[in-house]
């Protein structure tokens, strides 16, 4: 059974005729599409097309949020022995040694980061299919903490006698 009329032979009329009765997002400004007449986005003007086709997953911001994540968790996970060495010292009443901050703040950043990589590896597919601006604020969180951490690095280690 045809769903659309025998009249229909126009590519336009093929849009509307789809859009009339479905929730459809501008690929562009993601407006609601349903029951638009013509073949422009009436929020953007985009021009439209009724196609059949793979839906583009972008990967961009994604790989930089796993990438962002993956570098501290790993490290974390790498120097886990030295982290438990390291938490025993300092409870021990015993120890007279002085860990520097900076030491907790890079494992305390691992022990962050292990759990959010781990997240978003098992949530990829829902990350990446989410809107590209929503995915480059996920990225801008974990860079940003990146860069105040580097900046308080470097203050610090100008500030060193």
């Amino acid at each position: 059974m045809d769903r659309y009329p025998d009249n229909i032979h126009s590519d336009q009329a093929m849009l509307s005729a789809f859009l009339a009765d479905r929730d459809a997002a501008c690929p562009v400004c993601r407006y609601n599409l349903r029951a638009v007449q013509g073949d422009r986005c009436p929020e953007c003007g985009t021009h439209l097309q009724l196609q059949v086709g793979q839906a583009v997953v972008r990967y961009g911001a994604y790989l930089w949020l796993f990438a962002l994540l993956a570098a501290p968790a790993l490290g974390f996970i790498m120097g886990l022995p030295w982290t438990i060495r390291m938490v025993l010292d300092a409870l021990d009443p015993n120890m007279t040694v002085n860990i520097p901050l900076y030491l907790w703040i890079i494992r305390g950043a691992g022990l962050v980061a292990l759990p959010l990589f781990i997240i978003t590896w098992l949530f990829r597919l829902q990350l990446v299919r989410m809107r590209n601006d929503i995915q480059w604020v996920l990225v801008i969180a974990p860079a940003l903490y990146h860069l105040a951490l580097l900046v308080w690095f470097t203050v610090e280690a100008i500030n060193r006698p």
